[in-house]
This record gives C-alpha cells, sequence and structure tokens, in this order.
C-alpha cells in the first residue's frame, strides 16, 4: 500500500487518492454554487420586479418559480404520513450515493488501498461542518434555513460515517492476514488515534438516532461534542486531514462567534399561563434586535428552569412599526416535555425573570407584502402549537392591510389604490385536540375576523376551529345557536360532504367543528387560482399537506414549518 501500510510516515507527499477526494468537494461545492446564484438571483428579481427596465427578468423569474415549484411539490411526497423521509430527502441521499460510490470504487482494489474511503470521508467533513448550527455559512449562502439543512447535514454525516467503517474495515481486514504485522501497526499511535476517532463518531451517530432525538435531547447534544474529538484524532492519524478540515472549521467557528456575540441577548421576561398546557412568554431584550420576519424562531434559555437548556420558539409578535429596532418579542411555549412542563407548572405571572435569547434563525423568504401581492388565496393551516407561526402570519397580513388602508384615506384617489393587492381570500384553519386549547388565540381572532368583516376592501377571511375531541359524542351533523356572538359550533362525523357550506348570516362567523381533524385535500380543493398554503404543525399534518399537493395541487406554493419551531 502506498501511505497505509507505512503508518509511521509524517510527510505528505502527493497521494493518489486526492484526485478523487477533489472531485467530491467540486461535486457537491458546484451544488451549493448553484443554489448560491439562485438565491443571488432570487434577490435580484425581488429589487427590480417593480422596475419597468427589469420586466423582462420577472417575466423570466416567475416562469423559472413555476416550474421550480412544481418540482419541489412532487419531490415533498412523504409516505405514510411523515414516518418517511420526504421524496427530496431519498432523492439528495441517491445523488450523494451517485456522487460517492463511483469515486470510491473507481480504479482500487479497496482491500489494498482503503484509504480511498478514507480520503472520501475528509472531502465530506467542510461540508458536514458549513451545515451545522443555526447561522452556518451553507444557510448564509443558499438562503435555506438550517432545518432544511437538517436533511444533507444527517445525511453527510452517515455517508462520512459508512466511508470512515469501509475505511477502517478493510484495513484491519488485510492486516488480520498477517498476525505479527496487524499487531505491530495497532502499537503504532496514528493507527490508535485512527481507532480513537472512528470510536467517537460511532457515538456522535449512535447519539443522533430518532429516539435520542426525541426522548433525551441532552444526550443528543453531549454525544455531539465528540465531534470535536473525532476531528482532533483524525488530525493527529493522517497529516492530509487539516488541508480538508481548515474551511469547516472555520465557518462552524464564525457560526458559533455570530450566535454567541451577535445574536445572543439579556432579557427580562414575563409569564402568562394559558389553559391546558400554554404559557405565553413577554420578552423584553436589554438590547434591542434589528429585525424579525414570519416563519422566524429564537432559542431561550431560562436558567431558573435549567441553565444548560436552549429550545427554540416561533416569535409571535409582529415587526414593531416605523421602529428600526425591535424592544421585545413573545412566544408562546406549549407543554411538550420536561423544559416546557417545568415552565408552565412553576411560571409566576408577574414576576420578571432573567432569560437568555438566541436568535432570530430561520428563513426571511415569507413578507406580507409579498404573500398579499403573488396570491389570490393564503391558506394558513396550523396543527396545535402550531398556530404561534399561523398567528403571526395572519397578524402581519392584517397590519399590511391596516397600513394600506390608512394610505388609501389620506389618498385622493382612493379608487386607484383600493385593491392594491392580489389576495382575495384568506382561509385560516386551527386543529387542535380540546376545545381549551383555542382559548390561547380565541378572543385575538375573533377580532381580527371583526375586522375583516367591517372592511370591504379587506380579502373575505374565513376562519375555522377543528376540535378532534367531540364533547358532545354526536355522530351527526348538529348546528348548534351560537353561545357567544361570531362563534358558529359544529358537530360533525366523518362524512365530509358538507364541510364547506355556509349559511346565510349577516356576518361572516368563526365556525368550529367538533369530532374532525382537518382534511388536507378538502381545505385547498376549496380554495381556486393562485393559491399560497402555509402550514406548520405536527409531522403528520403537514406530511397530509405535502402529499396532497404533490398528488392533486402542484401549482400551489406550499410552506412547510416544523412543528415546535
Amino acid at each position: 500500500m502506498d501511505m497505509d501500510m507505512d503508518m509511521s510516515s509524517q510527510g505528505t507527499p502527493p497521494n493518489i487518492n486526492e484526485p478523487y477526494a477533489r472531485n467530491l468537494i467540486t461535486i457537491i461545492a458546484s451544488v451549493v454554487a448553484f443554489l448560491t446564484v439562485r438565491r443571488l438571483f432570487i434577490y435580484i428579481f425581488n429589487k427590480t420586479k417593480t422596475t419597468f427596465g427589469f420586466r423582462w427578468m420577472h417575466q423570466m423569474s416567475s416562469s423559472y418559480a413555476n416550474i421550480e415549484n412544481f418540482i419541489v411539490n412532487k419531490c415533498s411526497y412523504t409516505a405514510l404520513y411523515g414516518t418517511c423521509p420526504p421524496l427530496e430527502a431519498l432523492l439528495l441521499l441517491l445523488a450523494l450515493i451517485s456522487a460517492v460510490l463511483p469515486l470510491l470504487l473507481l480504479n482500487v482494489d479497496l482491500a489494498v488501498n482503503s484509504n480511498r474511503a478514507g480520503f472520501l470521508c475528509l472531502a465530506m467533513v467542510p461540508f458536514l461542518l458549513s451545515s451545522t448550527g443555526k447561522n452556518s455559512a451553507m444557510s448564509l449562502l443558499t438562503g435555506i434555513s438550517s432545518v432544511r439543512l437538517n436533511y444533507l447535514h444527517r445525511i453527510l454525516g452517515m455517508a462520512l460515517f459508512i466511508s470512515a467503517t469501509v475505511h477502517m474495515s478493510t484495513m484491519l481486514f488485510s492486516w488480520s492476514k498477517f498476525p505479527t504485522f496487524l499487531k505491530s501497526e495497532l502499537q503504532l499511535s496514528k493507527v490508535q488515534y485512527g481507532l480513537a476517532g472512528y470510536g467517537c463518531l460511532c457515538v456522535v451517530i449512535l447519539g443522533s438516532i430518532l429516539p435520542v432525538r426525541i426522548l433525551c435531547y441532552e444526550a443528543f447534544i453531549a454525544t455531539h461534542v465528540l465531534g470535536i474529538a473525532f476531528i482532533g484524532c483524525i488530525a493527529v492519524h493522517t497529516p492530509y486531514a487539516m488541508r480538508y478540515f481548515f474551511s469547516g472549521l472555520v465557518c462552524y467557528l464564525l457560526n458559533l462567534l455570530a450566535v454567541w456575540f451577535v445574536k445572543t441577548y439579556v432579557a427580562q421576561a414575563r409569564f402568562e399561563v394559558l389553559p391546558e398546557g400554554c404559557t405565553k412568554v413577554s420578552i423584553r431584550l436589554a438590547s434591542p434586535i434589528k429585525t424579525h420576519y414570519i416563519g422566524q424562531h429564537i432559542n431561550l434559555c431560562i436558567p431558573s428552569i435549567s441553565p444548560f437548556q436552549w429550545h427554540p420558539f416561533t416569535i409571535t409578535s409582529v415587526q414593531q412599526q416605523n421602529a428600526a429596532y425591535q424592544n421585545s418579542i413573545e412566544v408562546c411555549v406549549c407543554s411538550r416535555g420536561n423544559f416546557t412542563r417545568a415552565l408552565y407548572k412553576h411560571a409566576l405571572p408577574n414576576q420578571d425573570v432573567r432569560v437568555f435569547v438566541s436568535g432570530p434563525f430561520g428563513s426571511s423568504n415569507i413578507r406580507a407584502t409579498r404573500v398579499l401581492d403573488d396570491y389570490s388565496s393564503v391558506v394558513v393551516a396550523c396543527g396545535g402549537s402550531g398556530a404561534t407561526f399561523g398567528m403571526r402570519l395572519l397578524r402581519e397580513l392584517t397590519d399590511t392591510l391596516i397600513s394600506h388602508d390608512d394610505d388609501n384615506n389620506k389618498n385622493a384617489n382612493k379608487s386607484f389604490l383600493l385593491n392594491h393587492y392580489k389576495t382575495k381570500d384568506i382561509y385560516f384553519y386551527w386543529c387542535v385536540r380540546r376545545p381549551l386549547e383555542i382559548e390561547w388565540f380565541r378572543e385575538e381572532l375573533e377580532q381580527i375576523n371583526y375586522l375583516y368583516d367591517a372592511h370591504e376592501q379587506f380579502p373575505n377571511l374565513h376562519i375555522r376551529f377543528h376540535i378532534t375531541t367531540n364533547d358532545t359524542g354526536s355522530t351527526t351533523e348538529q348546528t348548534t345557536v351560537d353561545e357567544e356572538p361570531g362563534i358558529k359550533e359544529t358537530v360533525t362525523s366523518s362524512d365530509t360532504s358538507n364541510l364547506y357550506e355556509t349559511q346565510p348570516d349577516a356576518r361572516k362567523d368563526i365556525e368550529v367543528v367538533y369530532g374532525q381533524r382537518l382534511d388536507a385535500q378538502s381545505a385547498l380543493e376549496a380554495v381556486e387560482g393562485d393559491v399560497g398554503a402555509f402550514v406548520c404543525g405536527p409531522t403528520s399534518f403537514n406530511a397530509a399537506f405535502k402529499n396532497v399537493v404533490a398528488l392533486h395541487k402542484s401549482n400551489v406554493y406550499l410552506h412547510c414549518e416544523s412543528f415546535g419551531y
């Protein structure tokens, strides 16, 4: 063997495996470059779409956006209601296999030159590190949120582990044929560091499996710290490592510096306990942040509950109008795990508590003006605590319409500005398990519903609550007398034939449907024209909408937020 049989060599002469590692780097870097150019193109399009001289770019961008949206929708299909990875993740996995496998097997006998697999393993480390963290370099370049980049990060991690396993196992298998030689090689420090690095990698992989992430997130974080030990061991194991690791380490360190020294704030928080395990947290920042957007989230640490745990929560408060900086934010925390249950149990109303806030994180692509400009119908579908995302979006849309209405009142030519926005209908669906959960935002939604009903120039707002618990125990559809103004309650069976029928009332009421989950297909079939669907809920809830769009409504723009973010 060239380098593997003489493990004591500390030199770094040219290696026959390096071209294959460079080819893999070129392939992955080309994909990242394409996504970077795509983001730049979208940015220029958004800046120039209203400029007369650039209308040709707007038309070209619109055509490209339609094609991309169609492909993304088809690739979002998820089998077994979210228990399987989405089709896009499987295609990404196949693409990586198609790139790595030929480079691994071309012109080589792994029993003789197992270093081929080792070099491919090194080539993936920079991209693994560059896709790590909330402010990762890859997210900055491509504009893809850290949640979606997590698919790439996991796939790269598994590919790196498999390559390292091939490298180690084939080498040890070759040496095992010569016991004396095997014993002498295992006594070398370079080999020992290589085995130690592989052991660290095994622990990281075990800590990344789904049961550990769900049941003991702290163990997931703790095992990932061993990734640093893996890099250190491999840097000693082979002198070729640092030339591959350096760029990834720089990107990761910049991510850490940005998170800790740029996006982390000291704050004071007040809590309001809401029914069914929800805690509203109003946060007053010691130093203001510049801005935050729809769908973005913060990481929150409450030392009085746990000084080491940071948890992500969607920002529900709207952007403060005409304010250069934001001094306060609001999140709603639903009891789902040990940390959130402890917060709900021990939260004391009207008492200031010291907290630490990191963020905001997430995509900044959802803007209220763009939504109102681009879609004739907007569907906002929320499952459980996913209403935190839906409420932020609805609040931003409402504030934008109110601001536009105020401009109309100041403008003499009101008829010219009256129907400025494209959106004509907004559908807000919220599916919960228990009736008291709607109390989190019920009063505010009633006020918003009345506001839209009172302004003829606003889009038509349709609000429906789905409460899966059938309190009445009835299996037939009944319409009851309104117990409160603005609420029309319906108990329904699985029959959806009359689900979208409305009664002719003087004003449009909020409809409450008992005993039935929100049906994604019915919700999307009820709308026409250019549709923007924004969904946030548990995995199965999001998967239902993804599958309907992939199979039946590919022209719909679909944005799904992760449950809990």
